[in-house]
């Protein structure tokens, strides 16, 4: 969300922004993205979104996730790398 031309001020805290003018269309939600939408829509959308919940709650219910530790025993703060589409790269 550095992109001053589409995101004007990006380091300025403001929930105004993705408030909707009359005038401007409506943001493409990433699982229309992702799925495609009406008569292209992919036919495992459900399975795959279900799959997905699965797999993140049980992740959570059963592991213990946190940050790894480096020789010292202080905590790795990974670094995220920005790229296009919608993933993101550690």
């Amino acid at each position: 969300m550095t992109k001053r031309n589409i995101y004007p001020e990006p380091s300025l805290f403001s929930p105004e922004r993705w408030i909707m003018k009359d005038d401007q269309k409506e943001p493409r939600h990433p699982s229309k993205v992702t799925f495609g939408f009406r008569r292209r829509i992919c036919p495992s959308k459900e399975l795959a979104e279900d799959s997905i919940y699965i797999i993140v709650v049980s992740i959570l219910a059963t592991l213990n996730v946190q940050k790894a530790k480096d020789a010292q025993g202080k905590p790795i703060t990974p670094h995220g790398r920005n790229c296009k589409g919608l993933t993101r790269y550690l």
